[in-house]
Formats: C-alpha cells, structure tokens, sequence
C-alpha cells in the first residue's frame, strides 16, 4: 500500500505521510455491514483499575471485521510449487489464523513431511505446524505501515495513545529508574533499565523453559 505525503504548508504536515487506502476500500469509508462498534477499555480491567498505562482518550473508532477463520472451503485450487509465502496461519486446525497477521508479514512454507510443514516465522523460527491447519497464500497489505509518520503529537492522542514519560525522567518515587544529579542511569549509579514495578526490561526471559510447544520448533528465532 502507498503511502501519501502532503505539501509543507504547516509544520504538522512537513513530515506527515499516510497510507492511501485505495486497496482496502474505493469510497470515504468503509461499508458499514463490515464494521462492529470498537468498546474502548481506557487501560482498564473489569475491575476498573488501571493495567495498560498511556492508553484513553481519542475519536470514535469502529472496528472492520476480518475474516481470520477463512471458512470458504471447497473452492477449488492448484498449488504450483511449495517455498511460497503465505499469512494467516493456523496453529491448531479450525482455531482460526494467529500467525502472520499485521501489516506486511509473512512467512514461507519450505516443506511437508510426517503430517506436518515446515513454516519460516517472520521472526526466523522454523517450526512444525499440522498439515491440516489452514493458511492464506500470499504477504498482508500495507507493507510500508513501517514508515507512517503522524507529523504531530494530536493525532497520535486521536488514536487513543496517550504521553509516555521515561523512567529517567521521574523523581525516585515515581519510579526505580528516577532521580539523580544531571541524567544519571537510575538515581545517581548503574542501574539496569526496569520497569516501574522493579522487573527487568531487557534480557529477562518470560517464556517457560518446559513450554510443551518446544518440540515443534526446529530453530530457535535467537539461534544464527
């Protein structure tokens, strides 16, 4: 999808350059029967306390449904060679696509043996997928959402994103990272960067070691 840009007549617009959606839809908007309401959270859980912060705010939105399901089957087709990229895929047949699914990804199918593909991530992980799950042919659109830039602060804050301030930027009961004479890391020493709630933000794994997923990735996306 392209992208335009905009003649310099503020400052807002020197730098602003959007997707045209010419590939999506042909009108202004999109046709209503293909849009639901979009329920804004604002960061909140059921309870109403805040767990997602910098969220709130912004213009109505509505949400355009997809189809990652992909329930037209039957259709006849021909495969005319495998190494093909492909996008939406599934993880468990009938589940629906969870793999591949934002703007401009995809992945490539490199072979088929014992009942299952083997499928390049986007991230360069090579794993087992079952042969029966379903997958789209082809990358996503809008391979340049990469270089959008909104050109200023007011409409990212129509998005519903609100400021986020760095933790450096705090004083030290804002947060671990605050305080400090001058731009110190962390109150004056050597501090890792964390999050406010003291959990550390780069290089701490997440992800189970026993993860029963494991035995179908054949390369790790950290392994060269």
């Amino acid at each position: 999808m392209a992208l335009k840009t905009f003649r310099p007549l503020t400052p807002a617009l020197r730098f602003k350059s959007l997707p045209a959606f010419t590939e999506i839809t042909s009108a202004n908007k999109p046709h209503k029967s293909l849009t639901e309401v979009k329920k804004r959270s604002g960061g909140r859980n059921n309870t109403g306390r805040l767990t997602s912060r910098h969220i709130g705010g912004g213009h109505k939105q509505k949400y355009r449904k997809v189809d990652f399901k992909r329930r037209k089957h039957g259709i006849a087709a021909e495969v005319t060679a495998l190494g093909a990229n492909i996008h939406n895929i599934e993880i468990a047949p009938g589940r629906g696509g969870q793999i591949a699914r934002s703007a401009g990804q995809q992945a490539t199918l490199s072979n088929r043996e014992g009942g299952y593909a083997l499928v390049k991530l986007p991230s360069g992980e090579i794993r087992r997928i079952h042969d029966s799950c379903f997958a789209t042919i082809g990358q996503v659109g809008n391979v340049d959402h990469m270089n959008v830039s909104s050109g200023k602060a007011g409409r990212t804050r129509w998005q519903g994103r609100r400021s986020h301030v760095r933790g450096m930027a705090m004083n030290p009961i804002d947060h671990p990272m605050g305080g400090g004479q001058g731009k110190s890391k962390g109150g004056g020493g050597r501090h890792h960067p964390v999050s406010p709630w003291g959990q550390l933000a780069k290089g701490f794994k997440t992800r189970s070691k026993h993860k029963p997923s494991d035995r179908f990735i054949m390369q790790d996306r950290r392994k060269k």
